[in-house]
């Protein structure tokens, strides 16, 4: 079942974004500068300090709650005192080999619940004691889920990629108890096609209604030389009335982390970064980007803030799609985007450093390596995909760089 989803996410990414290749940085003189931000603690991830994958994913309820390993067999979620580092619980009761947890699109936070979604399995976790409230198996949704509201939406599909034989937009609140599925749009197969959906954002029209918006493939499941051809449309549905408002076809971007709505606007990526007027479905504007964009958009006034794949950080007019400005200090595959004060904050795979840029300016604020990476034991100590949770009233982020969790202080702007 795993492989088959793994199998299924990957064949889309494929089919509509083209092959990436994974870039190789150039080589840099090593920096000979110390570390110039303030940490304010540090904790080793294991006792035997030894390397770990993280992704810290929330600061909030005086925990940071964050993934290790990020796959099976061993993969864990973790809660740490956000004051002093302290290990408070750790979660590993899985009841399937994990297939790997994505920043942005597979772990959510409620009150005092997480929802935590395994492509198959879906579960709820205590968030004060990491207890597991229940679980649900064999869901079959390879593609990813969102948080809206008090509830996880998500896809659960029937049959065996390709040969899919229908798909539904779902939802679950984060209760203590297992509520059900409430199902919001199915579509079924048509012949030599399979049906697929990809992570759901709401936006709220004039009338009051939430209007969901999702990615609605249509994959093409025939014989070479035909395999893989499909279409991808962009699909906006009202939950009061279950009815489609609109739907925009031949579709040209796929995205792994969640469009953004800003207004009355929509804002999605793929090979290009593109902007859809909410109320009508229409294109309003589209902005190619040179290898493409795979990461989260925030919008800081009046411009939107961008990662390419693999050439650097732009600020782009929210409404035109001009380019505004363009840093190219920033490293490939920097997955979320964090703003703070005015300030966007992001970490990569690329240099593996920990970034600050002015989201008004685009100007590189401060660029940190680990400070670990000065010990010979963890000369490879990176922030690489970790990402950065951010507690905005006493101004400190917390991340991480493979062998240690650690908290920072922010310097005042």
């Amino acid at each position: 079942m795993k492989i088959y989803m793994l199998s299924i996410f990957s064949a889309i990414w494929l089919l509509f974004s083209g092959c990436r290749k994974e870039p190789m940085p150039a080589p840099e003189p090593p920096d000979p500068n110390p570390f110039k931000l303030e940490v304010v603690w540090q904790k080793p991830i294991s006792s035997d300090t030894s390397e770990h994958y993280v992704n810290v994913h929330d600061a909030s309820n005086d925990k940071v709650l964050y993934c290790v390993n990020l796959s099976s067999p061993t993969a864990t979620v973790q809660t740490r005192n956000a004051d002093n580092g302290q290990l408070e619980w750790i979660f590993s009761s899985f009841l399937h080999p994990t297939s790997g947890f994505f920043l942005m699109r597979d772990l959510f936070t409620y009150g005092n619940k997480i929802m935590v979604q395994d492509d198959a399995d879906v579960y709820c976790i205590d968030y004060l004691t990491g207890e597991r409230l229940w679980v649900y198996e064999a869901l079959n949704a390879p593609l990813g889920c969102n948080k809206i509201g008090e509830n996880l939406y998500t896809e659960q599909s029937t049959g065996n990629y390709p040969y899919i034989t229908s798909s539904s937009i779902v939802r679950t609140r984060a209760s203590n108890q297992f509520t059900g599925w409430d199902t919001l749009y199915t579509r079924l197969s048509v012949p030599d096609t399979f049906p697929l959906f990809n992570i759901p954002v709401v936006w709220v029209n004039n009338n009051g209604d939430s209007i969901i918006v999702f990615n609605d493939v249509h994959g093409y499941n025939g014989p070479p030389p035909t395999a893989g051809r499909g279409k991808t449309y962009l699909t906006a549905l009202n939950l009061r009335t279950r009815q489609v408002v609109w739907q925009y076809p031949d579709f040209k971007g796929y995205y792994l982390a969640p469009p953004l709505v800003d207004g009355d606007r929509l804002y999605v990526t793929g090979s290009s970064v593109f902007c859809f007027d909410l109320n009508t479905g229409n294109l309003l504007w589209e902005k190619p980007i040179e290898g493409g964009v795979d990461g989260s958009l925030v919008a800081h006034n009046d411009i939107l803030v961008v990662q390419a794949g693999q050439v650097g950080m732009y600020g782009l007019n929210k409404y035109t799609g001009t380019q505004v400005w363009y840093n190219k200090d920033t490293d490939a595959n920097t997955w979320e985007l964090i703003l703070f004060d005015g300030i966007v904050y992001c970490t990569s795979s690329g240099y593996g450093r920990l970034y600050a840029v002015n989201a008004e300016t685009g100007a590189t604020i401060w660029k940190e390596q680990s400070p670990n990476r000065k010990n010979p034991k963890t000369g490879n100590a990176s922030f690489a995909d970790a990402g950065v949770a951010i507690d905005p009233e006493r101004r400190l982020l917390y991340t991480a760089d493979k062998y240690y969790v650690m908290c920072i202080k922010l310097p005042e702007k």
